[in-house]
C-alpha cells in the first residue's frame, strides 16, 4: 500500500505540510504532517480525536471549576461587603424610626472612622442633643406645675435653634 491509496494520503501529498482529518478503522483521527526538505519525505504524526477531546473536555472541566469558584467567591465578597452597608444602614433607620415615635432608649451600636461611623457618631450626638433639650423642657414643665414661675431653662448650653427654643419657653 502507497500513501496516494488513501484520500488522506492524497490531501497530505497535495498540501506537503498541515493537518488532515480522516476516518480509520472506525475511528476519526486526525493527522497533523510536514514535508522533511533534504529527503522529501513526508513526517506525520496521528492521534484518535477522542485523545484530544479529553483534554479539551478537561480544560472545559478545570475552566467550569475555577468559574464557579470565581463566581462563589464573588458573590461571597459582595455579601459581605452589603451586608456591612446595609446593617449599620438598618441600625441608624431603626433608632431614628424610635426617636421619632419617643423612643430614646434604642443605641447605635456602630463605632468606626469610616462614613457609616462617622454617621453614626453624627446621629448620636443628634440624639444626645435633643435628648438634653427634653430633660431641659421637662425640668421647666415640672417648675411650671410646681409654681415656680422663676425657674429658667439653661439656654447658653445649646446652640442654634435649640437655644432659641429655651429662650422662647424661658
Amino acid at each position: 500500500l502507497h500513501l496516494s491509496d488513501f484520500e488522506f494520503g492524497r490531501k497530505m501529498l497535495s498540501l506537503r505540510d498541515g493537518r488532515v482529518s480522516y476516518l480509520w478503522n472506525g475511528e476519526d483521527k486526525t493527522a497533523r504532517f510536514l514535508t522533511y526538505p533534504e529527503k522529501g519525505w513526508i513526517v506525520a504524526a496521528t492521534a484518535r480525536n477522542i485523545e484530544f477531546l479529553k483534554v479539551i473536555n478537561r480544560i472545559k472541566d478545570i475552566s467550569f471549576i475555577a468559574t464557579a469558584a470565581a463566581v462563589t467567591l464573588i458573590i461571597c465578597v459582595i455579601s459581605l461587603v452589603t451586608s456591612g452597608i446595609t446593617r449599620p444602614v438598618e441600625n441608624i433607620v431603626e433608632t431614628a424610626n424610635a426617636i421619632a415615635d419617643g423612643n430614646f432608649q434604642k443605641e447605635i451600636d456602630i463605632h468606626g472612622k469610616d462614613e457609616m461611623g462617622q454617621i453614626a457618631t453624627a446621629f448620636r450626638n443628634m440624639k444626645q442633643t435633643i435628648g438634653h433639650v427634653l430633660k431641659e423642657m421637662d425640668d421647666l414643665i415640672q417648675s411650671v406645675q410646681e409654681g415656680r414661675l422663676d425657674k429658667r431653662g439653661n439656654a447658653k448650653a445649646f446652640k442654634g435653634s435649640w437655644r432659641e427654643l429655651i429662650f422662647g419657653v424661658n
